[in-house]
């Protein structure tokens, strides 16, 4: 049983390097472009920035074409909804202990996957919910929100100070707690799960497997730290 054991970890360990392996020359371009690849990434925060003003102009000037920016909205919520997972991804893979390669390839832009992220978020926000409701209701007040809504709107408050210190100032400014301020991410992620299963089954379940991943991924550290026994019997 014990050999039947070590022959399943050996399988596996040899899957995810052969994976790593595989890995390589892409992790060597994207080393090598890394630079080009996070001016991309500004690029497309700048644009997405660039949809909340022409939403608002869109909606005063030309109303009944307004929807196809409520239809953007909500694709840019799947977006950030993706970008989000992918944040979480070289977390788990690192406490996991398997691909490193591509878990250093993902660290080099996880940042700029984070702020993107927040940044997707917002326009969906906004333009998905706010500006049809301040052109709908005289008052904006937390009644005309749907569970839903707020599930989402708390979850970005929470996402809130993530986005404000994804700097290297604050990283180093705020030493340790810079950590404690990101570890908000795993409350923020519940409620993005809440937000976005009570809309669409699929992207749930895939939600699901992500958090389930994380839970194993601590247990798996949590075991890792656990100190030895002593080997001390009480009488």
């Amino acid at each position: 049983m014990e050999l039947t054991n070590k022959y399943k970890k050996h399988m596996f360990t040899s899957f995810f390097q052969l994976i790593d392996s595989k890995w390589r020359p892409l992790h060597l371009l994207v080393v090598k472009n890394q630079k080009k690849l996070i001016l991309f990434f500004l690029l497309f925060e700048c644009l997405v920035l660039l949809l909340i003003p022409l939403g608002f102009w869109i909606r005063v000037s030309q109303p009944k074409s307004y929807y196809l920016f409520f239809e953007l909205g909500s694709k840019m919520g799947v977006v950030s909804f993706v970008f989000y997972l992918a944040t979480l991804i070289p977390g788990i893979l690192k406490r996991l202990k398997i691909l490193p390669l591509m878990t250093a390839s993902m660290m080099l832009f996880r940042r700029h996957l984070g702020i993107f992220m927040f940044l997707a978020a917002i326009t969906h926000l906004i333009l998905v919910s706010t500006i049809p409701k301040l052109f709908t209701y005289s008052a904006i007040t937390l009644d005309i929100f749907t569970q839903r809504e707020i599930f989402g709107i708390v979850a970005m408050l929470l996402l809130f100070p993530l986005w404000l210190t994804s700097n290297d100032y604050s990283v180093v400014h705020l030493g340790k707690y810079w950590e404690w301020i990101h570890r908000l991410t795993y409350f923020a992620l519940f409620l993005i799960f809440l937000h976005v299963a009570l809309l669409e089954f699929s992207l749930g379940l895939i939600g699901a497997m992500v958090i389930i991943l994380e839970i194993i991924s601590w247990i798996f550290t949590l075991k890792k730290i656990r100190p030895p026994r002593s080997g001390f019997k009480p009488d």
